[in-house]
């Protein structure tokens, strides 16, 4: 599903319940990476997620980055 969204999974790590996902980008735009990282506790329905994100280029930045993957990400998955 991340390749359809346009990012390519650099590093999945199904131990640490955390994925890597990167976009390249141009001169303006800049590339993004971002990381997500899933915890809570095990047999309960709730969990806590963590994301970093990093951008380059001219015009890029770090929330729309953020905005980037996770809106199209949240409206197939919700």
């Amino acid at each position: 599903m991340v390749g359809d969204l346009g990012w390519s999974v650099v590093r999945q790590d199904d131990a640490a319940f955390e994925l890597t996902a990167k976009k390249p980008g141009n001169l303006l735009g800049g590339g993004a990476t971002v990381v997500f990282r899933v915890e809570g506790p095990a047999g309960l329905p709730s969990s806590q997620v963590h994301l970093t994100a990093e951008s380059s280029g001219l015009l890029g930045g770090a929330e729309g980055a953020v905005k980037a993957f996770t809106v199209p990400f949240t409206r197939r998955v919700c």
